[in-house]
This record gives C-alpha cells, structure tokens and sequence, in this order.
C-alpha cells in the first residue's frame, strides 16, 4: 500500500471540507476553485491507492489515465483560483475581465492532444506546477 498516497488522501479531504466550509461562509468564487482543486488531488490520490491494490489488473491502466486528468485538472482549477486572486488585488478599474480567469481550464483540453506522448505530458505537467508555485509564491 501507497502511505503517502493514503496520507495525502486523508489531508486532501480534510482540506476540501474546510476550504468547502470557507468557500460557502465567503461565497468567494476563488475559494470554490481551491476547494474543487483540492478535491481533484484528493480524488487523484485514491486513484493512486486503488492502482496499487488493483496491481495486475486490466483495470490499473484506466486508473493511471484517470490519476494523471485528475492531476491536469487540479492544476488547472489551482492556477484559475491564483488567477482571481491577482484580479481580486487589482483595483476595480485595473481589473482584467472575469472570463479570463477561466483561462487556464482550456489546459485541461491539452492533456487529450499530448495523452500518447509521455514526455510531453511530463513537461507539460511540470511547467503547469512550475507556473502555479510561482504565481503563489509572487503573490504570497
């Protein structure tokens, strides 16, 4: 068994319960795509502990295409929240529209052009991660 998966599942959910109770006291949009993002990872981790009990099972294939969209996903809806985060510090007039905090959910559709090639999908996950630890560190 995975004890760092099953570690990070439990912190994962522990997470999404109180950004979820955060998200809905606030009723901040940025707060919900924490909360969404954080549920993604955690869903990713069970999928890692699923795979490893389900070893030499056909099944165990699906599951790492799954891991690895829910990883895209996570990221994603992290680096949407980041991005109203920097247009929440604006102020109101230098605010850059709302829809294009959305933007980083298109990096969702990039998994399924790069799906066959492993490197790019590494690289790209990797700058994805990259982009979002920056951000967060620039902002915090």
């Amino acid at each position: 068994m995975d004890w760092d998966a099953l570690l990070l599942l439990i912190i994962g959910a522990y997470l999404t319960a109180r950004t979820g109770q955060l998200a809905y006291r606030l009723e901040s949009l940025k707060h919900l795509c924490y909360t969404v993002s954080v549920l993604f990872f955690a869903l990713g981790q069970g999928g890692i502990i699923t795979e490893t009990v389900l070893a030499g099972n056909e099944v165990a294939v699906d599951l790492s295409m799954y891991v690895e969209l829910a990883s895209y996903i996570s990221i994603s809806l992290l680096l949407c929240g980041l991005a109203l985060l920097i247009r929440e510090s604006k102020p109101v007039f230098a605010q850059f529209p709302l829809i294009y905090a959305g933007a980083p959910l298109l990096l969702i559709f990039s998994y399924w052009l790069v799906r066959n090639s492993f490197a790019i999908k590494e690289w790209l996950l990797s700058i994805y991660q990259g982009g979002a630890i920056l951000v967060a560190l620039l902002m915090f």
